[in-house]
């Protein structure tokens, strides 16, 4: 099979969990011909690829060592995270709940003192304290959306 020229490249990312297949590419980097990660694995797609294809289309019975017998089976998303990743998560998101009281702390105050800067101007505040004042500004409220819907993305 001659290996095919694109005019693109197309750049993506991928994860390699076994670390027996790392250390493979790490030992096949050691060879002078193939220094770069990307030209390992490029290599890598270019022979097992046709042969994996034929294996699903059922053209071509391939026959695994014993090492690959065994189906793959994804990794459970518990598995995939350590401890140490684990610990950061719990203490970012305590951070965050704190960040949170503080805001809470910090715009009571500023509400309450608005009142009272009220009160001594001589403005009703009937209207500021049942939240009538309260609508966000159309520039938050676009920001806002538009953070939510790549929240979903």
């Amino acid at each position: 099979m001659k290996r095919k020229e694109v005019e693109k490249s197309v750049d993506r990312h991928i994860r390699i969990w076994d670390t027996t297949l790392l250390e493979q590419v790490d030992k096949i980097m050691e060879y002078p011909e193939y220094k770069s990660f990307g030209k390992v694995i490029n290599e890598a797609l270019f022979i097992a690829l046709p042969i994996m294809l034929n294996r699903l289309e059922g053209k071509e019975e391939i026959t695994l060592s014993n090492e690959f017998v065994e189906p793959y089976k994804p990794i459970s998303q518990a598995k995939m995270m350590n401890d140490d990743a684990t610990d950061t998560v719990i203490k970012l998101l305590r951070e965050t709940v704190m960040n949170v009281v503080i805001n809470k702390s910090i715009l009571s105050s500023l509400f309450h003192a608005m009142g009272m800067l009220n009160k001594l101007c001589g403005i009703s505040n009937e209207r500021y304290e049942q939240g009538l004042m309260s609508d966000t500004p159309e520039y938050l409220e676009q920001f806002e959306l538009q953070q939510i819907k790549k929240l979903k993305q």
